[in-house]
């Protein structure tokens, strides 16, 4: 039988405790760096601190027609845009659920903050329709992509990505 070894354990605790701790003290917070910055909290949307130096990380916008990847460092931005007749036929079209009539109890459910609840009723909907398994969208053909360099080499201490969803606006300072 292993012997566990408490004052060791409570001392690598201890450290990665202090660590943790020390990181959020020297942190700016966002609002504060938002203020710095000259960016508006958007009231419905979101603010990062995290770089996207992948796709799945990019900021996302559109209109339903035309949209846009937005990824990227600082000094080292890429915008790839795309249009929804630019899919790779995969998959056979889905119809749709009718969530005409579980829209109302959805939504007080989520306002509940039973999200999980919420999501069963959907998927229950999906069932109704014919649908028994996971559904996949057809791959995205990108359109371009567009990169943007600085032609100076820049040290950036401070960097955010914004996303506005009611006006679709991206930002990044």
């Amino acid at each position: 039988m292993l012997k566990r070894n408490y004052p060791a354990l409570f001392k690598i605790f201890m450290i990665y405790f202090f660590i943790l701790f020390n990181s959020c003290q020297k942190n700016q917070s966002i609002d504060d760096l938002c203020k710095e910055l000259g960016l508006n909290y958007p009231a419905k949307g979101f603010v990062s601190k995290k770089l996207a130096t992948r796709w799945e990380e990019s900021l996302v916008t559109g209109n339903g027609t035309i949209g846009a990847l937005i990824r990227g460092i600082p000094g080292d931005e890429t915008i790839i845009l795309s249009h929804e007749k630019l899919f790779m036929p995969q998959y056979p079209p889905t119809k749709a659920p009718n969530l005409k009539k579980y829209l109302p109890k959805i939504r007080a459910l989520i306002l509940e903050g039973r999200g999980d609840k919420a999501a069963e009723l959907a998927v229950q909907a999906g069932r109704e329709a014919g649908i028994t398994d996971v559904v996949w969208t057809d791959p995205l053909v990108p359109a371009c992509q567009l990169e943007i360099k600085s032609l100076e080499n820049q040290n950036y201490s401070k960097y955010l990505k914004c996303l506005n969803f009611e006006s679709g606006e991206a930002t990044i300072a």
